[in-house]
């Protein structure tokens, strides 16, 4: 899940920076083929390549660990509703 999460703030991004995946690895001095792995779920990024990518991206590293903007609202409806159980 993490991952994924992950794979997907980076893409979010990248895209918002104009800057495709390439650019991206290229900035960030990763592997092309280590990049997609970790886009991929393949491989789990380490800090230090969050770091990489986060500073390529001119963003804080915990941007690319926060969940999605979408994916929050749906988690903080999901665990205010009240319980059943009261």
């Amino acid at each position: 899940m993490i991952r994924a999460r992950v794979a997907r703030r980076i893409r979010e991004v990248a895209a918002r920076r104009k800057m495709s995946l390439n650019d991206l690895a290229d900035r960030a001095k990763v592997s092309r083929s280590h990049l997609y792995a970790v886009l991929g779920g393949e491989r789990a990024a380490t800090t230090d390549v969050l770091t990489k990518l986060a500073t390529a991206l001119e963003v804080d590293p915990l941007e690319l660990l926060r969940p999605d903007r979408a994916q929050a609202n749906t988690r903080k409806r999901t665990t205010s509703e009240p319980s059943s159980h009261g």
